[in-house]
């Protein structure tokens, strides 16, 4: 009885400790590659978006009322442009309308909308050089400031995960004050409090002390003839190539493999995580799942149902013969602690691994120039169009 008590309370005191280290600042309210944070607040509401680079469309707005858990809103970008679209800059103007500047390349664009939830409207093209980053500096990262309505001053700015490279740069949140005309940091005194209060909250929430969440729906059964806000195509902007019908989404070929070929592309926001779709296969086409960061960083499974093509380091490893012969099937990619594991079945339920032990944590070159994070996304090669139906997103 004694032991039995004993373990209780452990229990309990475990359980206490991951709630106040649940509650450590700085924290992290955006898992994954959401670099380059603006944020505005409006009221009660606040309003944030990060660099696109290569997504299309561009520019996800997203929204929270407690700075802590977001939930997607719209796509700013619908029309099309060329190149890599970042240093994003979202702001409330003075006449109440919401105004989201950005560059790509040497052009500065600059988009306005009534409500930060659309519709969006081009309304600039003018030159970008000379044009001042707006972010400030506060230790070694660069920030946004903001406020809450009650005057508390925070910091926002991105931040690697560490051991986790592939992973993208994180959004962060500190709390600051100023003290003798320099912005410092309030995380160590409220973290010594909350710890003095066993478990005390620094910000209101449910009863239940979950961690900061982003709600983002990541399943798609392709119901919908809009494509979700978790979706974005690669390095284009041709919409055209994306349709939804009858629970199946099209995807038109283009290219040879992974490295060119069409993809549309989501974002990993667990750290151990697995993707899987069914395919359809179709007369001359290549479709599958892939692991991306860019065209030489990549690893991934392909059929045409009748091989799966095994891609490893942006290159084709192994062709095995597909046991279907053609009809639908599902594949699946695990990644856990940056190792990957393919897996196909014909059900979905009963599974064969193909491929393990795909080392990914190299892929990424975060936080320096020409590198992208791993993302998980659709691929369609070859020619005709790649058929997929009931796509799942979860953790590992």
């Amino acid at each position: 009885m004694r032991s039995m008590k004993r373990i209780v309370v452990l229990t309990m005191w475990l359980l206490g400790a991951s709630v106040a280290l649940a509650q450590q600042w700085p924290r992290t309210v955006m898992r994954g590659d959401f670099e380059d944070p603006t944020m505005v607040r409006d009221g009660k509401d606040f309003y944030m978006t990060h660099s696109s680079f290569y997504d299309f469309p561009a520019f996800l707005i997203w929204h929270s009322t407690d700075l802590m858990n977001w939930t997607p809103l719209c796509r700013v970008v619908e029309d099309a442009w060329s190149g890599v679209a970042v240093c994003p800059l979202l702001q409330k103007e003075a006449d109440g309308r919401f105004s989201l500047c950005f560059e790509v390349g040497d052009s500065l664009y600059r988009y306005e909308a009534d409500k930060a939830r659309g519709p969006w409207q081009r309304v600039s093209v003018s030159d970008a050089k000379g044009r001042k980053d707006f972010h400030d500096v506060f230790g070694v990262h660069k920030v946004v400031r903001v406020n809450d309505a009650k005057g508390q001053d925070y910091v926002v700015y991105h931040e690697a995960l560490k051991g986790y490279g592939s992973f993208g740069l994180q959004t962060m949140v500190e709390p600051v004050r100023k003290d003798d005309r320099a912005w410092k940091s309030m995380a160590d005194e409220l973290n010594r409090k909350n710890r003095k209060r066993n478990g005390g909250r620094f910000w209101r929430e449910s009863s239940t002390k979950k961690l900061p969440e982003m709600r983002m729906r990541m399943n798609d059964n392709f119901t919908s003839k809009k494509l979700g806000l978790q979706w974005s195509l690669w390095g284009e902007s041709s919409m055209n190539s994306v349709k939804i019908e009858r629970g199946t989404l099209h995807l038109t070929a283009c290219g040879k493999s992974p490295a060119d070929g069409r993809k549309l592309m989501t974002k990993a926001i667990d750290k151990n995580y697995l993707v899987q779709v069914q395919v359809v296969p179709t007369a001359g086409n290549w479709s599958g799942l892939t692991l991306y960061a860019d065209s030489r960083n990549f690893c991934g499974v392909l059929t045409d149902g009748k091989e799966f093509v095994i891609y490893q380091d942006g290159q084709e490893k192994v062709r095995k013969k597909n046991p279907y012969k053609g009809k639908n099937c599902y594949l699946r990619m695990v990644s856990h602690r940056q190792r990957v594991r393919i897996q196909v079945s014909e059900n979905g339920k009963r599974w064969e691994t193909l491929e393990q032990g795909m080392d990914v944590s190299d892929y990424s070159q975060t936080g320096k120039m020409g590198g992208m994070a791993v993302r998980p996304g659709l691929v369609s090669c070859g020619q005709g169009e790649g058929m997929f139906r009931k796509f799942r997103y979860a953790v590992k």
